[in-house]
């Protein structure tokens, strides 16, 4: 018998957004450092040359990979967190339509990749990457429910499934010493085993779907999906975009070297995904029921990011030539795109979560609007500086163009906020971030994994006496 699909137990929403928060940033530590690792063998086995193959057909597919979803995942958490009881209608029809949605975008995806100039190797590894395109698409619809109702368990443990079976094909197929197609193929075997997890959790966890598509129900729930779509649309070209334009005007060289640099910062953002995904069900529900406790959380979750993201940024700044020198000798070259990419990293995550904040309040609009200028300026301004500064020119584009974004995001939320609360207090992690850099400066010979750790020690040591001076000095 098919089970009824309950509305989990409501814990206070500070609770449940550090509860569900913990357990994703957990799941994507472990995952993060699975991919870092074989992301590390990928580039010392193909090297920058075929490397910058592989980041131009990864970026490209997850650039365009909007149209598989259409941003019907946020558009989900936010609708079945505000009502449960629209779940099982709305589950049908959202998957029908991405089902529709990642086949078309598949043939669009494919289509585009052989006519881009690229040759045969990164047009395979494009079609190869739109296969677990397709595949993602479904997890992503189950996932969108399992964040709905805030049950962030089997999303995790199917990330880090997919990460140690992708590592784990990558390893064999670098030892068989095969090319960048079987490579490739290895995100494939990941994005079915995360496929499986998901599907037979959800059937046990809530319901056995059953088809039951409305026409009427499926035109508006486009109708409403749409400023997510324009969202999901713009928000990966703005990501993604400058790869691309880089491999077209300078080659897979500089696309590798820079790609490398990206794939750091990329990797690291999983402290702002894990937030935004938690965050997002529980701030809808507060916005909808008591908006006026929608401050407070704002700002203990903005403070925690700018307490992790600071000392992110100060300290890839000082150790950038030995980190990329882990990806081999021939990459240390783009150690300055990761110290320009560090500071762009501690503006994602106060700029993403200002648009989780204003997605849960339906500003989904105007959020479009303001990031279609943001990649109005990242396009004009990589085609004006990637001519003549190559990887540097992209890097420093990023970096304005998150510069940018922050002021007017931060503005379109102050009717939800008291923007002066967010500076306070944030004197303690600049300090302690300086005490850092300057431990850091002062033993740069030690190896990188005891500067990191110590770095960090110190970074953790003068937060705690901040904290302990404010107490006793300034009640």
């Amino acid at each position: 018998m098919a089970k009824v699909l309950q509305q989990p137990d409501i814990m206070p929403v500070p609770r449940t957004v550090a509860f569900n928060s913990t357990l994703l940033a957990i799941a994507t530590v472990v995952t993060k450092v699975l991919t870092f690792t074989y992301i590390l063998i990928i580039a010392r086995y193909l090297g920058p040359e075929l490397f910058g193959k592989y980041s131009f057909a990864y970026s490209f597919v997850a650039m365009l990979s909007f149209g598989s979803e259409l941003g019907l995942a946020s558009f989900t958490v936010r609708e079945v967190a505000g009502d449960p009881s629209a779940a099982r209608r709305l589950f049908s029809n959202m998957f029908a339509v991405r089902l529709l949605l990642a086949l078309a975008t598949f043939a669009v995806v494919v289509s585009l990749g052989q006519i881009m100039g690229q040759d045969a190797a990164a047009r395979l590894a494009v079609l190869i990457f739109a296969v677990a395109m397709v595949l993602d698409a479904f997890a992503e619809g189950l996932t969108s429910f399992f964040f709905a109702f805030q049950r962030m368990l089997f999303p995790s443990i199917a990330t880090i499934f997919r990460a140690c079976v992708v590592l784990g094909a990558v390893v064999l197929f670098a030892h068989a010493g095969l090319g960048l197609g079987p490579i490739v193929g290895a995100t494939v075997i990941g994005a079915i085993v995360t496929s499986v997890i998901l599907g037979l959790a959800f059937a046990r966890q809530f319901w056995i779907p059953r088809p039951d598509l409305q026409l009427g129900f499926l035109r508006t729930m486009l109708w409403t999906a749409l400023p997510y779509a324009g969202m999901a649309l713009i928000t990966n070209m703005l990501f993604r975009i400058d790869i691309v334009m880089l491999s077209v005007m300078k080659g897979d060289v500089e696309t590798g070297l820079y790609g490398a640099a990206y794939r750091i910062m990329e990797s690291l953002l999983f402290i702002s995904t894990a937030v935004n995904s938690a965050s997002l069900p529980a701030m809808s529900r507060v916005l909808a029921a008591t908006p006026a406790e929608i401050e407070g959380i704002f700002q203990r979750s903005f403070r925690w990011l700018v307490w992790l993201g600071l000392p992110m940024a100060v300290g890839l700044t000082l150790v950038a030539e030995p980190i990329m020198g882990l990806f081999g000798a021939q990459f240390k070259g783009a150690a300055p795109c990761l110290q320009v990419l560090a500071w762009a990293l501690l503006l994602m995550f106060v700029n993403r979560f200002t648009g989780t904040l204003l997605t849960a309040a339906g500003c989904q609009r105007l959020l479009v609007k303001i990031c279609a200028v943001a990649l109005a300026a990242n396009v004009l301004l990589n085609l004006l500086l990637i001519p003549k500064f190559g990887r540097m020119g992209a890097a420093w584009v990023t970096l304005l163009c998150e510069c940018g974004l922050m002021p007017a995001l931060l503005l379109l939320a102050r009717r939800y906020l008291d923007l002066r609360n967010l500076l306070h207090g944030l004197w303690r992690p600049c300090l302690a971030a300086a005490a850092m850099a300057g431990f850091c400066w002062y033993f740069n010979g030690l190896p990188l994994a005891v500067l990191v750790s110590c770095g960090a020690a110190v970074y953790g040591i003068f937060l705690v006496a901040t904290y302990l001076f404010r107490r006793c000095f300034c009640p």
